[in-house]
């Protein structure tokens, strides 16, 4: 709300700021898919689908 203060997302801060590219999300929709889909049947477990590495697509 105008006037309030949010509270801040703290260390997320910098990434909190930034705009969605909605022209991303629709690209990588079918992946956003597949992750989600991964993560409610527990084939993967969350730190395992934030594997190390360079992010890829919607990831960037």
């Amino acid at each position: 709300m105008p006037g309030t203060d949010a509270g801040g997302y703290h260390p997320l801060e910098p990434l909190a700021c930034n705009k969605v590219n909605l022209n991303k999300v629709v690209t990588h929709w079918p992946d956003l898919l597949r992750v989600a889909g991964s993560l409610v049947t527990g084939q993967v477990r969350a730190y395992g689908a934030a594997a190390a590495g360079r992010p890829r697509g919607v990831g960037r």
